[in-house]
């Protein structure tokens, strides 16, 4: 204030002169506010200017672009990554469809799986689109094992098929204390161009008895895969859940 005054507006030179003010926003005069916009934005520069970068979706991480010039998201770069997982009761199949072009093998992991009666079988079959099961006689598998109960009684079990309509592991319990677990390895399911393998072993608890098994599935067919169906040869299933995950292998 130059000189004394009431009610003048500091517009007014006669009356005021500026003593300092803020510099200019961001980059050559660019507001800040016109370029981020939205909760969530983020604001980098790239060679000319403010740039806004929009927020990203839900468990992507920040990095830097093929060129190493600008900030963008993406997903987390693992060799290992859990893609999904999936829980059922009491129903008739589970449909997972995580397969895709981004990993070539394929680890599921199915904890607790029992069906409604005791003795009814695993049954898997590949999904060629979201909860469309193949059910062509194109599947060949063989699954060894070895069962022991509570006489000390043990033999060998086996089961297989050639050109039947599902893979066919073992048998199921029928509740929480008379479960299976299962561990699986999909090899290249989404190539169109190759014939879908997959590695499984496991066992689990059936009322006097305890079983093991191991073998191998294959799809005689060359088809893309987007996931698998599990339920079991007669009535329901329950799983108390699966971990589907994905390996990078180049």
């Amino acid at each position: 204030c130059i000189q004394a005054s009431t009610g003048n507006a500091t517009s007014n030179a006669s009356y005021w002169t500026k003593l300092a003010a803020k510099g200019t926003n961001g980059t050559n005069g660019t507001d800040v506010g016109t370029v981020i916009t939205t909760q969530g934005d983020i604001l980098y520069r790239d060679g000319s200017g403010l740039q806004r970068l929009a927020k990203g979706t839900a468990s992507q991480v920040l990095k830097m672009n093929s060129s190493a010039n600008a900030p963008e998201w993406g997903n987390l770069s693992s060799d290992w990554v859990l893609l999904g997982s999936a829980t059922t009761s009491a129903t008739s199949d589970l449909h997972v469809d995580l397969f895709s072009a981004d990993y070539d093998i394929y680890k599921v992991f199915v904890h607790n799986w029992y069906g409604s009666a005791p003795g009814n079988g695993t049954q898997m079959q590949f999904n060629t689109s979201a909860n469309t099961p193949q059910t062509g006689n194109n599947y060949r598998h063989l699954f060894n094992g070895w069962y022991w109960n509570n006489s000390g009684n043990n033999t060998a079990q086996r089961n297989g098929g050639w050109n039947s309509n599902e893979l066919q592991t073992s048998n199921l319990g029928d509740g929480t204390d008379d479960v299976s677990v299962f561990e699986y390895t999909f090899v290249r399911p989404f190539s169109a161009s190759t014939r879908t393998s997959v590695i499984q072993t496991g066992g689990g608890h059936e009322n006097n008895h305890i079983y093991s098994r191991h073998g191998h599935g294959y799809y005689n067919a060359t088809e893309q895969h987007t996931g698998f169906t599990l339920k079991a040869s007669s009535g329901t299933i329950t799983i108390e859940y699966i971990r589907v995950y994905g390996i990078k292998t180049s």
